[in-house]
């Protein structure tokens, strides 16, 4: 079974206030938040800038993932003060990633 993948960044908010990815003169909508009038404009902003931001965000969980399995502190000091923290952080990770990737496989 073919898992599809996200739109490829860049994503980016076009002149129009749509979320947009793609390069060059060819490029494609993918969202249009000021279709919801009962959103403040600061909060439908925010809301853009977050969605243009998802596929580095994605990228650097993802990169959070690899690195924290090689680092000999998680596996060590479990129990213990920052070594439980960036354990703890790296299961947040594997979870937020596992939801932006629900879905996708089917």
């Amino acid at each position: 079974m073919t898992i599809p993948k996200h739109t490829p960044s860049p994503w980016w908010i076009d002149d129009d206030g749509f979320l947009a990815a793609g390069g060059g003169d060819t490029y494609v909508t993918l969202a249009d938040f000021d279709c919801t009038p009962d959103l403040g404009i600061d909060e439908r902003e925010a809301n853009k800038a977050l969605a243009a931001a998802a596929p580095e965000l994605l990228q650097a969980l993802e990169e959070l993932i690899r690195v924290t399995d090689y680092v000999p502190c998680v596996t060590r000091y479990l129990g213990t003060g920052d070594g439980k923290r960036l354990f703890q952080a790296r299961n947040q990770a594997a979870r937020a990633i596992a939801k932006a990737k629900e879905g996708t496989e089917r």
